[in-house]
């Protein structure tokens, strides 16, 4: 039995239908999705990552959720050298299409943190690409590995120029439906929020999609716990989209690790 042979049994005998009916409800337009939980996508994942991992990574279907998950997971988890991780990188990139996809990988993602200097070259340019998963990519892995003091006002400039009313975003199909936003590592826990007309009015205006906003929120709210007065004096620029704005100022709120005193004055910022 080959390497896309053991996995596509692996995956069918761990699939749930239930887990299916869940996550679908989370990941709007989501079809192609067996149902296998994340923990067990990774245990598939780190066992490819030991054999034939190159041999997955040139078969996987990207038409399959769970496949498209390990293919990430799989770049993360893989022994190679910093040249070959960032071909793959770049080639699995530009595949993310929804926002479970891009947060599960992007903390796989640790490699980051041994060459710093590197992947954050690698990572910037996503900023400028306009494609909405893409951007997510980059504020994610931002917020994941680089979350410190160097970084601070480098991704504080990044989140001001996509908000810029002359930033190009590519238009693309979106999705119908209420929008999602994971988050599942804030104390927010998932949140339904947005609506179809709420991103086609974005798209007419220009904005910056649902899923990047809510990342730039959550990545914000992040760096509030680590640099509460640096954040605080960020969000008085009042260079962000109102929506955006004020999604950080409840994501904040929301936070148990923000004293009451905190989340009291910021509620004097909200636009």
């Amino acid at each position: 039995m080959d390497i896309l042979e053991w996995t596509r049994s692996e995956l069918r005998a761990c699939a749930e239908d239930q887990y299916k009916n869940f996550h679908q409800s989370l990941v709007p337009g989501l079809t192609s999705i067996l149902g296998v939980r994340v923990p067990k996508c990774r245990e598939i994942a780190r066992k490819i990552a030991k054999d034939d991992w190159k041999a997955f990574l040139a078969g996987a279907d990207d038409g399959c959720y769970e496949e498209l998950m390990l293919r990430g997971l799989v770049t993360g988890y893989a022994k190679m050298d910093l040249e070959m991780r960032a071909k793959y990188m770049a080639d699995f990139v530009p595949r993310i299409d929804n926002w479970a996809i891009c947060d599960c990988c992007c903390s796989t993602f640790k490699f980051m943190r041994r060459d710093p200097k590197y992947w954050l070259s690698f990572i910037l340019p996503y900023l400028d690409s306009g494609r909405e998963f893409e951007v997510r990519f980059a504020v994610v892995s931002m917020m994941d590995h680089f979350l410190e003091e160097p970084y601070r006002e480098l991704q504080f400039e990044a989140y001001e120029r996509i908000f810029k009313p002359d930033y190009l975003w590519k238009k693309i199909g979106g999705t119908d439906g209420p929008k999602t936003d994971g988050d599942s590592r804030m104390s927010s826990g998932l949140k339904n929020s947005g609506s179809a007309d709420s991103v086609s009015d974005a798209a007419q205006k220009n904005e910056a999609p649902f899923y990047v906003r809510m990342a730039a929120a959550w990545a914000l709210s992040s760096w509030y716990v680590r640099f509460p007065q640096e954040t605080e004096a960020f969000l008085e620029r009042g260079t962000l989209d109102v929506f955006t704005h004020n999604k950080t100022i409840q994501k904040i709120r929301e936070s148990y690790r923000v004293p009451a005193i905190d989340k009291e004055r910021l509620k004097q910022l909200k636009r």
